[in-house]
């Protein structure tokens, strides 16, 4: 027995997908090395900051989480800030312009003048420099507010792998309100288990079967 997807009473083969991750990373590298030596080329470092985000961003979805993969994308992601720190916010705002979002003071969340307020605080032809994380984390633009998630993401990873507490986890036991953690992993047998870090109790991971799949029973 086997799933496959179904439509209109035909079997649909599955599309195979572009690696969007490879693709971006491969133009990173291209770009980086122009830029290495034209490192006054505004339009590189433009570029270089562009593929730089997006490749992170594939990335994650992708590759599978290890050590390596984590340690990596963290060297990439600093080096990726200090590109950014050096252009200025008129610069950045022609790579990830501003969400066109305007209505923050209602719903109390940030917004497009919010984060315009932001960059001119630094001045729009001023270098970022030390604002960088400052305003990336205050920067209303999906790639961005991504990349930042990444960020998070991959120092709550190295942190796990070094045997520590993750970054929400330790937050919530400072505030006096400790999570229940889980971790995943597969038990002898192969099959996908979950553990209560905090009781030691295993679990079975049970995923539900897609609706848009239905078994069919091969003759």
């Amino acid at each position: 027995m086997g799933l496959q997807l179904i439509r209109g009473g035909n079997i649909i083969a599955p599309k195979t997908k572009p690696d969007l991750a490879g693709i971006y990373l491969n133009a990173l590298v291209r770009t980086t090395e122009k830029f290495r030596n034209n490192p006054d080329d505004r339009l590189l470092v433009k570029r270089v900051i562009f593929y730089g985000v997006k490749a992170v961003n594939f990335h994650s979805k992708e590759v599978p989480k290890s050590y390596e993969t984590l340690s990596e994308m963290f060297e990439i992601i600093c080096s990726l800030k200090n590109v950014i720190s050096t252009i200025t916010p008129n610069e950045l705002l022609t790579i990830f312009p501003l969400r066109k979002v305007y209505d923050g003071a209602r719903y109390q969340t940030k917004d497009y003048f919010s984060s315009m307020v932001v960059l001119k605080e630094i001045g729009m032809n001023n270098p970022i420099g030390s604002n960088v994380d400052e305003l990336l984390w205050d920067y209303m633009n999906l790639e961005v507010n991504i990349f930042n998630v990444n960020l998070m993401s991959v120092l709550d990873g190295l942190r796990r792998f070094d045997g520590g507490k993750g970054l929400l986890e330790e937050f919530f036991e400072n505030q006096g309100t400790p999570l229940t953690s889980y971790t995943n992993y597969r038990d002898g047998k192969g099959k996908e288990v979950m553990m209560n870090n905090s009781t030691g109790e295993i679990m079975k991971v049970r995923r539900k079967t897609p609706r848009y799949l239905r078994a069919i029973r091969k003759e």
